[in-house]
């Protein structure tokens, strides 16, 4: 028997066969599993529609990754725990290459031994949900188990005998009184890098006339995999009846993440290095250190004047410490720290909700009618907080060596990462007020139709409106057909308006000094930046729900999503396609109180696209008596997005830079798999259970910066397998591969690997969907009471 659904619709007895929606319902057995440690690592292997980046060597956002859903953004999705709206991270990505400028959910916060199932809809839902819920709504079930519990540990490494990973889990229920319950989680997970760079071919690397510039310099990038990382997370989930049909609840967690990763070896003679403190070269490493929490409390009851309802507040909140080790800031010379305080990012948000449910029975519909309405108050904050005055600052000092000794170095602050300056640092929020309805019923016998309407108010941008239409019809008991039309949008994120941070980069071989500028800003004004604008969208779907024999079930559901005025962000201003810095910007930001930096960015309303796709699954359960049970699941998804319209904005060129280039929108269109397609076979016979997952990954481009550099991969094949066994009622042992084979992406075209920048690490697509660390092994064991 499926289970009831609770996300998409407001009816109490929808199962995700019967929704007029498609939805997916992972429970904890198939979570449990994949072996992955993180969250967002187990949807990826049991999702077709959900990818997941490597992002290898992409400073933070490597550490904390951003996955996709249907192929859009990262924070086109929403996300829910219990119903309830989580708050985003406080990374806002700028590093990386896939959703850049999203500020996505960290799920990674999240303990997977916490989780009952999870629903996922893959369908516009903004007029029941609200902003983001543009590519469907990830809702996490957690478990209310009055009793029991389990305990598990899992330890693994990679073949390459590197990646090591142990993660301890454990889950508790217990009684509050004689009708309520506390359900406790808790989860250690550490897990360490990899790395598959090879040697790099910088050359030469010392100073000229060195005679050690004649010997293969022999570096090895050491950021170029998975980033080591350690995370601590609790959560717990309570209801409590009171009196009179009202009952208390809560839920929440807290989490603790500490992540490292390497950033890039600058050379001993680069001019950004004291060489003193460091003769051959150094390599600076990033840290961040983030604090994550968040708590519902809230009172539902039953027959306030025939209305069911829900009251509840939710506080969220992700604070990220930033620092850099093995680094130095060259503009103090002898003097300059080799570890900085960077500074933290703060990002907040108060839910507060009140909904109302009831069935009406009209006497002229062939249903009751199923009507919800309600109100939702939220204020959004963001923040960032100023790090040590030697992690930005200029100390005023000439380099002391080389051909430009007595020079005066043109990129103050710490290198790989500036900390965040007093001018960046302060607090901003936004309240949002939102009302909507939702009816749902069947006008006859065999067709239901559904009517949602939401109405949103800004204080930062304004009013906006969506609605969605849902209809199913029921052919025969073996065929159905669904389909929704809906609108949507996404409203700019406080940490899009308002992020500043300051790096260096490297184009063509040229340090220079980079600064993401707020949008709103005098010195973004100055670079072409116009205020943002929300996100609208434009989705519809059309399905079959089949069941051609027993106990199948096969679902086809096909969507077209159309945005406009997606928020990108833009390329480095005054930086020209030939690698020349414009002095333009400097002249320019120097005049708004802003020194040593070279390019400028901000995020803006970039482009329109149409995403087009369809998402197959079918799931078949066979009993063999006495020989076992196999369930075995088919899910397949195909991908395709275009770029519609470029904004005018987008189109200008300043300072020698179009605002947002051929090679910014073709990651949006080439840089995932145009396909996905994962056949899972879960065999279990008496005490043994096995498991096997063969994932096709389609094939994608890499877009590059280096003329004739962009990279192809083709299609790969990946296998899990897990083998387990119940030693006795209570215990068990697995023992499986991620990855068996240990299957590499394609290599890097060749173009771009060019002697005087290559540093070892581009060898293989860091935007693999499958990583690039090749296969891994793991065996756990786990105890239930």
């Amino acid at each position: 028997m499926q289970a009831v659904v609770v996300t998409g619709t407001r009816a109490s007895n929808r199962t995700a066969s019967d929704s007029m929606s498609p939805i997916q319902v992972l429970n904890a057995k198939s979570l449990n599993q994949t072996g992955k440690l993180g969250l967002q690592e187990i949807l990826s292997d049991v999702l077709p529609s959900f990818d997941l980046p490597s992002q290898a060597g992409g400073n933070m956002s490597s550490i904390i990754r951003e996955a996709t859903l249907r192929g859009l953004n990262p924070d086109q999705v929403l996300i829910l725990v219990n119903g309830k709206r989580r708050h985003p991270s406080s990374i806002v990505n700028v590093a990386g290459s896939i959703g850049v400028g999203a500020q996505p959910v960290d799920l990674s916060m999240i303990p997977p031994n916490s989780i009952e199932r999870i629903e996922v809809l893959t369908d516009g839902a903004a007029a029941q949900y609200g902003s983001d819920a543009i590519a469907g709504v990830i809702n996490i079930i957690l478990k209310s188990d009055d009793h029991g519990g389990d305990a598990v540990v899992q330890a693994g490494q990679f073949y390459k005998e590197d990646g090591k990973g142990i993660q301890f889990g454990g889950n508790s229920g217990f009684k509050l009184g004689s009708d309520g319950f506390l359900n406790l989680s808790t989860m250690l997970q550490w897990q360490n890098l990899t790395n598959r760079a090879i040697g790099a071919t910088l050359t030469p690397i010392y100073y000229s006339g060195d005679p050690r510039n004649s010997v293969p310099d022999g570096i090895v990038y050491r950021g170029y995999g998975i980033p080591q990382t350690y995370t601590q997370s609790f959560s717990f989930n309570l209801a409590k009846p009171l009196i009179d049909g009202i009952t208390l609840y809560s839920f929440g967690n807290y989490a603790h993440s500490d992540g490292r990763n390497w950033v890039g070896y600058r050379a001993a003679s680069n001019s950004n290095n004291v060489l003193a403190i460091y003769p051959n070269g150094f390599e600076p490493r990033l840290i961040t250190n983030q604090n994550d929490y968040s708590l519902t409390e809230g009172l539902k009851g039953e027959a306030l004047f025939g209305w069911n309802w829900d009251l509840s507040t939710t506080l969220g909140r992700n604070v990220d410490n930033i620092s850099l080790v093995d680094s130095v800031n060259p503009t103090y010379g002898l003097d300059s720290p080799t570890s900085f305080n960077e500074g933290s990012l703060i990002s907040t948000e108060v839910t507060n909700s009140l909904d109302f449910v009831r069935s009406f029975d009209t006497g002229w519909l062939a249903a009751p009618l199923a009507t919800a309405f309600g109100f939702e108050y939220r204020i959004d904050g963001y923040g960032i907080r100023a790090g040590q005055v030697e992690s930005y600052a200029n100390g005023g000092q000439p380099q002391l060596t080389g051909p430009s000794a007595g020079q005066y170095v043109d990129v103050p602050g710490a290198q790989a990462l500036a900390g965040f300056r007093p001018a960046d640092s302060g607090d901003h929020w936004r309240d949002n007020t939102s009302a909507y309805v939702d009816f749902e019923t069947s006008v006859m016998k065999d067709w239901e139709v559904g009517l949602a309407g939401r109405f949103e108010h800004y204080t930062d941008f304004g009013d906006d409106t969506t609605g969605k239409l849902s209809t199913r019809y029921q052919f025969t008991p073996a065929v159905a057909m669904r389909g929704t039309v809906s609108t949507g949008f996404r409203a700019p994120s406080v940490g899009q308006e308002y992020y500043s941070a300051s790096a260096t980069s490297q184009y063509k071989g040229v340090d220079y000094n980079v600064v993401n500028l707020p949008v709103n800003s005098t010195a973004a004004e100055l670079l072409g930046a116009q205020p943002l604008k929300p996100e609208k969208s434009v989705s519809y779907s059309v399905g079959l729900v089949l069941k051609p024999i027993d106990k199948m079930t096969l679902t086809i559901d096909g969507y077209i999503v159309d945005i406009k005025d997606r928020i990108v962000e833009s390329a480095s201003i005054g930086l020209e396609p030939s690698g020349a810095i414009n002095p333009g910007v400097a002249t320019a930001l120097e005049g708004q109180g802003i020194d040593g930096v070279d390019v400028g960015r901000y995020f803006l309303n970039g482009v329109g696209t149409r995403t087009a796709g369809i998402d197959l699954v079918d799931t078949y359960r066979y009993s063999f008596g006495k020989y076992g049970r196999l369930v075995w699941t088919t899910a397949f998804s195909a991908i395709h997005t275009k770029v519609t319209s470029v904004t005018s904005e987008a189109q200008q060129t300043l300072y020698g830079t179009q605002v947002f280039n051929q090679l910014s929108q073709d990651y949006i269109t080439m840089a995932l798999p145009n396909n996905k397609l994962i056949l899972t076979a879960d065999y279990s016979v008496g005490r043994w259970s096995m498991l096997l997952r063969n994932t096709r990954y389609g094939s994608l481009t890499a877009p590059s910066t280096v003329s004739n550099g962009y990279s192809h991969q083709g299609s790969k094949w990946l296998t899990d397998a897990e083998l387990g066994y119940d030693l006795t009622l209570h215990a068990h042992l697995a023992a499986g591969a991620q990855n068996l084979f240990s299957i590499y992406p394609d290599r890097t075209n060749p173009n771009n690997f060019v002697a005087s920048t290559f540093n070892g690490a581009q060898i293989y697509n860091s935007d693999s969907p499958f990583g690039i660390s090749g296969g891994y092994y793991y065996v756990r064991a786990g105890y239930t009471w």
